[in-house]
């Protein structure tokens, strides 16, 4: 899921690692999603459409916490706002280090 200027989510169905949506995001003048509110998380899973997407989320620790000592988004934005899964993030294989919904 990318985001524009405002958050306006466009859903990029092709099949991709996360640093080629990541690419193609601003190849288009986009960014991935950045979730930072209950309203961005709402508009980026009706834009999801149901399907797992990449979004922004970057870990920059190597450590298992969930907060902005760990994370970051890729666009810059302050990481402040989470809506884990039950038992995430737990850096599965000690290799998660991006963010999916």
């Amino acid at each position: 899921v990318s985001e524009q200027q405002q958050p306006r989510y466009r859903l990029e169905s092709r099949h991709m690692t996360w640093q080629q949506h990541e690419d193609s995001a601003r190849q288009l003048g986009c960014t991935l999603a950045s979730i930072t509110s209950e309203a961005d998380w709402q508009q980026a899973c009706q834009a999801a459409a149901g399907q797992t997407v990449w979004i922004g989320g970057m870990r920059h620790d190597s450590g298992n916490g969930s907060g902005p000592e760990t994370w970051h988004w890729s666009n810059g934005k302050s990481w402040g706002f989470t809506r884990w899964c039950r038992g995430e993030p737990n850096n599965y294989q000690g290799r998660e280090d991006r963010v999916q919904v």
